[in-house]
């Protein structure tokens, strides 16, 4: 179906031409050296444009609405048709509604998918379209540089004005000033009866186009005279002889500024304003604070002069308590509990001290609390004490407070070191996120994070205060995702929610701080030799230049080094987190299939993918997963006592070996069971599944190469080409060199013969694995465990992959391996850091340690128990929480930075 637009009146957005020869001709008779020119002076006589009608049938506003409807308004793509050559722009209807209230309006309604669906514009002109259709996705406008490019930001102006977007009608109108300024011209006749036919009035642009005309007139030399053009224009009457008569008397009254070098234009219907916070440093250390306020305190006017005299503001402490008095015993109590739980307190918060009972009995007496810490060696002699009678909404911990009394949260600014995010974020009031506008020193990005103070865990916010990264690909309300493609994080639109698993961490309280890097597309790709359009992150562990694997290179990278980070959420289609986890030693988790929902996520393969975390903290981890999973997850703790060993040593010949056998025989005697050797591909030969090749390597060899490669192509590349080009006239957009290889080698394989064999291969092994290896109990029995076996294979020990090496042209990610046995089976795969192992490092020149970590599996299903195993293993002593830096298990500074926590930015 075809729409013909009502928008405009004939030749509206046509390029124009001056009426008559005798507009330009006047006008050029002013002209002398030295003197002013109008736009028609530099008009390569093109005449009036003589091309085809284009009949169109004009519909009502209703017609639209109803037709419209068909469109959708969500994740339709529309097609706009411009021009007398009717050419196709294809726009997504979410964006188009987005960016224009007047699109809005015309597409509302049920969000069917328009395939085929168009609107027709005749009168707009095809480059004047392309100008609009770049400018929605991201595209700067450059400004004129000739007539017809002139002409052209006249005509999206227009266009502008009609689709309802402010914001393009102010950067038109100020390419268009600046035009005017450097071509030392002014609007002639014909250009302001153009502009006045063509759009409603007021508007910015009939002021300043009048107000130049008026400027010529009364700058000229013969001032105050109107030319042969201009005259008629005038007598005739109507908004723009007014206007004109207007413009004239205000550059009078103004001492004739010239209008193309001042903003004499009020925009303050059109612009938008609004403080996005501020950045302070106190001791040294830099603080952003947002700029919505989270309460107000009483002051008197002795302290409203001294915040004053502290530029506006200063730093305050509010403390809770439960007596009726509280003293400086109380007061070095408090502060050492501060401190030890928050990164973001320190003492020079004690400027102004805010005491606030919590007792029951002095808020029903409405009792202030008694405070006397003049004798505590935390605070200055002039320090500000105030109490309250009552309760305040605020939590304790630090602030800043304003010369009105009005309070704001204090977050710590930390350095992006080891490049681990794409963007930090600060929350919105309204539950979406905004980037960060602050940052300090340290080459990277700044991060901001909230007090510890602030927060509480309860029942219904298990995670209240838990700083979260996200790994961009997904979908954070407010922000663009990247899937790590720089064209793609410009070419849509921010995301309008949350995706499923973020927006259920934010529920339980979870407090997102950034988008963290992922490997193009989600692939994998190796550090340095792989990356294209972002940086691979650092790996802080050893010499600090291994590479951090990948894709939720950031998640990893981020976790392992960071102590103010506590808990990242990345994805697993092939080992995405299990990777990361295992070589910067940390807990990871690729979930049972299926049972963590994926919406608002970039797919790769959706039969294989799943979303996890990476973390140090096992306990965190399991709270978390409780978050994630809702109820697809059920916490049991009897345990399997049957261990399968795949590729462990049989004998110590390493420190790595030794940490290995030393986990599987406490692993063993904490469960009372045994372990054995087993192998996967012996297994598989002597209990082949009927129509099945008895070689597993060979039988699944490009099960998982085809799989991603052939998805992603639907799914992800060719809307992506499609929606790229129809913006850049066909162009490709530039993808990095390991996705092209692996969607090259699915394009080789015809489709959906060959997906459909390679489920069918997984299908059998996954059916296969569950009624021999990892067998799931289906009783409801508490007493008998939810998987037959264990299932161990080593993730790493002190794995050494530099990040400074070529490894030559990618491969498609062929073969089978221990890796692959949870992608195929479905089954949860967890990582767990045992410890270091040393090694010698062609960097430093010097041993180093790296992590060593053994993989868990249990049957599909049983990631709860798995969860409990784990914690049940720390209570014991068996496993233990790792930290940041250099060693998972005695931290310490990384290598590339001697001056660790200088300023405080880091």
């Amino acid at each position: 179906m075809s729409e013909h637009s009502n928008l405009s009146v004939p030749n509206t957005m046509r390029p124009q031409a001056p009426r008559s020869s005798s507009a330009a001709s006047v006008d050029q008779a002013h002209r002398s050296p030295g003197h002013m020119r109008t736009d028609a002076d530099v008009v390569d006589r093109i005449g009036t444009e003589t091309a085809k009608e284009h009949a169109h049938r004009a519909v009502s506003s209703q017609d639209l609405r109803t037709n419209a409807a068909t469109f959708g308004s969500d994740d339709g793509i529309l097609t706009l048709i411009a021009g007398v050559t009717d050419k196709p722009y294809r726009v997504h209807a979410k964006v188009l509604a987005q960016t224009s209230p007047y699109f809005a309006k015309l597409l509302a309604g049920p969000p069917i998918p328009p395939n085929k669906e168009s609107l027709t514009f005749p009168d707009i002109n095809e480059r004047v379209m392309g100008l609009f259709t770049r400018w929605i996705y991201g595209g700067q406008l450059t400004g004129p540089t000739d007539y017809q490019t002139f002409q052209h930001h006249i005509c999206l102006y227009i266009l502008a004005q009609r689709f309802q977007i402010a914001r393009l009608q102010n950067g038109v109108l100020d390419h268009v000033r600046a035009y005017y300024r450097h071509q030392n011209m002014t609007a002639p006749p014909y250009r302001l009866e153009y502009i006045y036919e063509n759009t409603a009035g007021p508007c910015p642009m009939r002021r300043f186009l009048t107000a130049t005309a008026a400027f010529r007139v009364l700058c000229e030399p013969a001032q105050g005279e109107l030319s042969d053009a201009m005259a008629p224009v005038v007598a005739r009457g109507g908004d723009l002889a007014v206007d004109f008569v207007n413009a004239m008397a205000e550059l009078h009254f103004n001492g004739m500024e010239d209008p193309r070098k001042v903003f004499l234009i009020s925009l303050a219907h059109a612009i938008t304003f609004a403080s996005t916070g501020s950045t302070v440093e106190l001791n040294g250390i830099p603080y952003y604070i947002p700029p919505t306020s989270v309460g107000k305190l009483p002051i008197d006017q002795n302290l409203s002069n001294q915040i004053s005299a502290g530029n506006g503001l200063l730093p305050l402490t509010v403390i809770k308590t439960n007596g009726s008095s509280y003293s400086s015993v109380n007061l070095q109590s408090t502060v050492n509990n501060y401190i030890a739980s928050d990164d973001v307190f320190q003492t020079g918060f004690l400027n102004v001290i805010y005491v606030e009972s919590a007792s029951s009995y002095l808020l029903e007496r409405k009792s202030p609390v008694t405070v006397d810490i003049g004798n505590s060696p935390l605070v200055d002699p002039g320090v500000h004490v105030l109490t309250s009678n009552g309760a305040s909404s605020l939590p304790a911990g630090p602030y800043f407070i304003f010369t009105t009394g009005s309070v704001y949260q204090a977050w710590r600014l930390y350095s992006d070191f080891q490049g681990a995010f794409t963007e930090t974020l600060v929350p919105d009031t309204n539950g979406s996120y905004s980037v960060l506008p602050a940052n300090v020193p340290g080459q990277s990005l700044a991060v901001a994070v909230p007090s510890r103070l602030y927060y509480a865990p309860t029942t219904a916010k298990p995670l209240a205060g838990v700083r979260l990264g996200v790994k961009d690909i997904y979908d954070v309300s407010g922000v663009h995702t990247s899937d790590g493609n720089r064209a793609w994080y410009h070419l849509y639109p921010a995301a309008s929610a949350n995706a499923l698993p973020i927006q259920r961490l934010v529920d339980a309280g979870a407090v997102v701080v950034g988008k963290m890097k992922s490997s193009q597309f989600a692939n994998g790709e190796t550090a340095t030799a792989d990356w294209v359009d972002y940086h691979s992150p650092f790996n802080p562990r050893g010499d600090g230049y291994q590479d951090p694997s990948s894709s939720s290179s950031g998640p990893g990278a981020g976790a392992a080094s960071y102590p103010w980070l506590d808990l990242t959420i990345g994805s697993d289609t092939g080992g995405s987190i299990r990777g990361p986890s295992e070589v910067q030693g940390l807990f990871g988790n690729r979930p049972s299939h299926g049972l963590v929902a994926l919406d608002g996520v970039m797919p790769l393969a959706p039969e294989l993918d799943t979303g996890g975390f990476l973390t140090r903290d096992p306990v965190l981890w399991k709270a978390a997963a409780a978050a994630l999973y809702q109820t697809n997850i059920s916490f049991t703790n009897t345990y399997p006592k049957r261990i399968l060993l795949d590729g462990f040593p049989t004998n110590v010949s390493s420190d790595g070996d030794a940490v290995l056998l030393n986990f599987v025989s406490a692993l063993s005697k904490f469960l009372g069971g045994s372990a054995s050797a087993y192998n996967i591909t012996a297994d598989w030969a002597a209990h082949t599944p009927a129509n099945a090749s008895p070689d597993l390597d060979s039988y699944l060899n490009i099960t998982y190469p085809i799989i991603v490669s052939q998805e992603q192509t639907t799914l992800v590349r060719d809307p992506f080409y499609a929606d790229y080009g129809a913006v850049h006239d066909g162009r490709l957009p530039f993808v990095d060199p390991v996705p092209l290889v692996r969607w090259g080698f699915g394009d080789s394989f015809p489709k959906p013969a060959t997906l459909n064999q390679a489920n069918a291969n997984r299908t059998t092994f996954r059916d296969w694995f569950a009624s021999r290896v990892l067998i799931p109990n289906n009783s409801s029995s508490s007493s008998i465990s939810c998987s037959s076996s264990l299932y161990l294979y080593v993730g790493s020990e002190a794995s050494v992959l530099y990040r400074n090496q070529y490894n030559g042209s990618p491969q498609p990610p062929y073969g089978f391996g221990t890796g692959r046995i949870s992608p195929f089976a479905e089954n949860p795969d967890f990582v767990v850091p045992l410890g270091v192992a040393s090694y010698f490092s062609s960097i430093t020149q010097h041993e180093e340690v790296l992590p060593v970590t053994v993989d868990i599996m249990a049957a599909k299903g049983c990631d709860g128990m798995l969860f409990n195993l784990i914690n049940d293993l720390v209570t014991a002593g068996i496993v233990n929480h790792t930290v940041t830096g250099y060693s998972e298990v005695t931290g310490g500074d990384i290598l590339f930075r001697r001056d660790f926590g200088k300023r405080g930015t880091y």
